[in-house]
């Protein structure tokens, strides 16, 4: 063969070798090995965690986990999905996911309550600590994720249920049955309280942190709180006993009504309620993708229901196994 077919063959090759290499590292959303940008949901029957590609909707993995599991979390930098589960032993495990890999089980001591509890996981802004709330135990306990150890425990008031962070990640906002405890999460601990009147069952923040938005799923209502105030300014009806809700874009609310199965979209500038739609049965559960501004509800049938925040109107369903119990997007 000729010098000038030789270089001819060699660049052939190494075309072709690209273009294969593109395939799998463009085509295929695991090929990075991160698992950054996709979607996890655990079941607690078959007690794994699926994988969903958000953009093909379709499973492209799972990674088995113990008995019951629960409600799942994911880390800032995307490294770890942090997976409780409703036993002693074990009670939440740390998966790689890079690797896909359980990494640790952290056993958290639960009492006489030894085999139940939620485990409301949650990680800090900075991604040091994990934090798990159980609504049986009224516990908050603090996890330190450089070596997985457990470095305090907190109590807390009656039935605290899933926290969220402020925006800079300097509190923590646990509802709990009569209204919001404030914890600071520098110190681990509590350092203010709002009381309501009725039941809270989850809370959203605006970007500047002036207005608290709180679930109260006793009298199937969103309050708005001022801050500075500390007093209800606006209380808006849902449906029937909201237990979730979620703020998008720092306009509009999405909560979850569980027992009515629908979904009311709040627009929190004109404090109205300006949409219900039907979404599943006993919905709970939901994870936005920011990116392509899509929002995914679990509920009890079986189903992800995927919604376009941008058109506010419910796309499809696509089908999950059986007892989806957690859903999470890896940032």
């Amino acid at each position: 063969m000729n010098p000038v077919s030789n270089m001819l063959s060699h660049t052939f090759r190494v075309f072709t070798a690209v273009l294969i290499l593109s395939f799998i590292f463009i085509g295929n959303p695991l090929a990075y090995g991160n698992g950054r940008g996709l979607l996890y949901v655990v079941h607690s029957i078959p007690k794994k965690v699926h994988i969903y590609d958000p953009e093909s909707l379709k499973i492209v993995g799972a990674i088995p986990v113990g008995e019951s599991p629960f409600n799942i979390a994911v880390s800032p930098d995307g490294r770890w999905l942090a997976v409780g589960h409703r036993i002693s032993g074990g009670k939440i495990w740390i998966i790689e996911i890079k690797t896909k890999k359980v990494i640790q089980k952290i056993d958290i001591w639960l009492g006489r309550y030894r085999e139940q509890g939620d485990s409301f996981l949650l990680f800090s802004k900075d991604g040091k600590k994990l934090y798990s709330i159980d609504p049986l135990t009224r516990y908050l306990d603090v996890i330190r994720t450089s070596d997985w150890n457990h470095i305090k425990k907190l109590p807390l008031g009656f039935y605290p249920k899933p926290p969220i962070l402020s925006p800079n990640g300097r509190r923590l906002y646990i509802p709990n049955s009569r209204g919001i405890l404030i914890i600071d999460t520098k110190m681990d601990e509590v350092v203010d309280s709002l009381k309501i009147d009725g039941q809270a069952s989850a809370a959203a923040i605006s970007l500047d942190e002036k207005t608290l938005f709180v679930t109260d799923m006793e009298n199937n209502r969103v309050l708005f709180l001022d801050m500075a105030a500390r007093a209800v300014i606006k209380e808006i009806p849902v449906g029937t006993e909201p237990r979730n809700l979620m703020l998008i874009d720092n306009r509009f609310l999405y909560v979850l009504n569980t027992h009515s199965n629908n979904l009311s979209i709040v627009d929190i500038k004109t404090m109205e309620n300006i949409k219900t739609i039907a979404i599943g049965v006993l919905p709970e559960r939901m994870a936005f993708d920011p990116v392509r501004k899509r929002l995914f509800v679990i509920s009890e049938e079986g189903e992800i229901a995927v919604m376009d925040v941008v058109t506010q109107r419910q796309l499809l369903t696509i089908p999950a196994d059986i007892t989806p119990a957690g859903i999470v997007l890896a940032p």
